[in-house]
């Protein structure tokens, strides 16, 4: 899951970013408000980590201002002030959590870990879906009790996938959960690592499927649902397949780069249904094609790779994170 860390303060934002990431959380960094509002309408982050004595803005404003709109992100503030009204004062105006500096890194990550564990949250002390589990805090994988070491990315992309585990997961959510603010994303890194991680699932027998919704993302399916006596057959076991209603020439977003990185493995992936416990496949990826709000998953990639709002970024100086490759002999 990605962070969004807003600081004035360089060194400590850099500091603080570092720890984090060794905690398993990805987190850009931004030192001013107008980043912030900048960077949270271009990506969905997990949580905000927000300073109050900002340059060009204090972060009560910024926070009441996300309050007013709807904004239900869980937001810690970590500030300097640390008078009792001042705390009163943040926890009024939206703050889950008020956190004074100085801090010891190690309390701040317990926070925001408490923070998602809430009801509603995105962090659960463990996913587990067949012989497959993760756990969050120590970021270890096991499949069938035995451990299975997968690079951070992979981790990443598997702990999105599991949280949503029957369901439709948009290229565009592992993208902003990969990459966060990082400019130089090539346009098939998400299918890179999706490869990666199907491969090493399958070469561990994990009864766990990634499955490539053309166009669209990615579904991770569990093992099958015995089926009742006298039950017919099910699209997830032969039936006719609604996938097909999405491959058509207007979701060839995904294109031949794909096809050269994701090898035969994803030809044979591509030939079989999603093993949901429902079988219902057609229903649940035409129920994933659209947000609580109508709008149309498929549309939310400008077709030149690039997510919607990108182009509203302003440049960034040199306290956001940048991308950190992982070695790509791996």
């Amino acid at each position: 899951m990605r962070l969004l860390l807003v600081e004035d303060n360089a060194r400590l934002l850099s500091l603080t970013r570092d720890a984090l990431g060794r905690a398993g959380f990805d987190t850009d960094g931004v030192t001013t408000a107008a980043d912030a509002e900048a960077a949270l309408r271009s990506i969905a982050y997990s949580a905000v980590v927000l300073d109050l004595g900002l340059p060009d803005r204090d972060g009560l404003v910024l926070l009441k201002k996300l309050r007013a709109a709807g904004n239900a992100l869980p937001i810690l503030v970590l500030t300097a002030r640390g008078g009792v009204e001042d705390r009163v004062r943040g926890l009024d105006a939206g703050a889950d959590d008020y956190l004074v500096k100085p801090f010891a890194q190690e309390e701040l990550q317990a926070r925001i870990r408490v923070l998602l564990r809430r009801p509603g949250g995105l962090l659960g002390q463990a996913l587990e879906l067949g012989k497959l589990r993760l756990d969050t805090v120590s970021r270890e994988v096991t499949i069938g009790g035995a451990p299975h070491a997968l690079s951070p990315r992979e981790m990443t992309v598997l702990e999105i996938l599991l949280r949503r585990a029957g369901h439709v997961v948009p290229k565009s959510i592992l993208e902003d959960h990969l990459f966060g603010l990082s400019a130089d994303v090539g346009s098939n890194a998400v299918e890179v690592y999706v490869h990666r991680l199907r491969k090493q699932l399958t070469e561990a027998t994990a009864d766990v499927e990634i499955h490539t919704i053309r166009g669209i993302g990615y579904l991770l399916s569990g093992p099958m649902a015995p089926r009742q006596a006298g039950e017919g057959p099910s699209r997830a076991d032969g039936g006719p397949s609604r996938n097909a209603d999405h491959d058509g020439p207007g979701h060839a977003d995904e294109g031949s780069s794909r096809h050269a990185n994701e090898g035969p493995s994803r030809h044979a992936d591509e030939g079989r249904h999603p093993r949901l416990p429902s079988g219902r496949v057609g229903a649940v990826v035409d129920a994933d094609l659209r947000r609580h709000d109508g709008t149309d998953l498929r549309r939310q990639d400008g077709g030149d790779g690039r997510r919607h709002g990108e182009a509203d970024l302003p440049p960034h100086d040199g306290a956001v994170a940048g991308r950190q490759d992982e070695d790509p002999a791996r």
